[in-house]
């Protein structure tokens, strides 16, 4: 299985998708087999990953999941009631089996990492078929066979 729950540290070398993309895979996950039946975990996965895309993922707190996705009232305790940590690992877990299945060569790969709220947008590069050619030197010798065995 994928272990798209852990991994919260970010790619250094891997530029963001665009906004445009993260919304158009984000409809692709709501309308997915895992998603469709799901209204509250679609309402949650909609939610932070537009408050992400604003610049609001830092604000993302349990309590105000609570308030605003899952409408508890201004006196929700998160102690008291888990629904927010429960339905997180839900989503993760749901995140996980679509990019295991249908979403397998999706190129924008959407992630809540454990120890948070705030979405994770990654760009997820095609591996090549087949490496590339080594250059060839003089006759067609590899240049990264040694020099000294050239001559056998």
């Amino acid at each position: 299985m994928l272990n798209l729950m852990d991994d919260h540290s970010e790619p250094a070398h891997v530029p963001a998708p665009a906004p445009d993309a993260v919304r158009q895979q984000l409809q692709k996950l709501l309308t997915s087999e895992k998603f469709a039946n799901s209204p509250r975990l679609s309402r949650f996965l909609g939610f932070v990953v537009e408050q992400t895309l604003a610049g609001n993922g830092g604000d993302l707190k349990e309590y105000r999941i609570g308030v605003d996705v899952f409408h508890r009232p201004e006196t929700y305790d998160p102690k008291a009631d888990p629904v927010v940590r429960v339905d997180a690992r839900q989503l993760r877990f749901k995140l996980a089996e679509y990019y295991e299945s249908t979403g397998r060569l999706d190129s924008v790969l959407i992630t809540v990492p454990k120890g948070g709220y705030s979405a994770r947008f990654e760009l997820v590069g095609t591996v090549p078929t087949e490496a590339p050619p080594l250059p060839k030197g003089p006759a067609g010798v590899w240049r990264s066979v040694p020099s000294w065995w050239r001559c056998w």
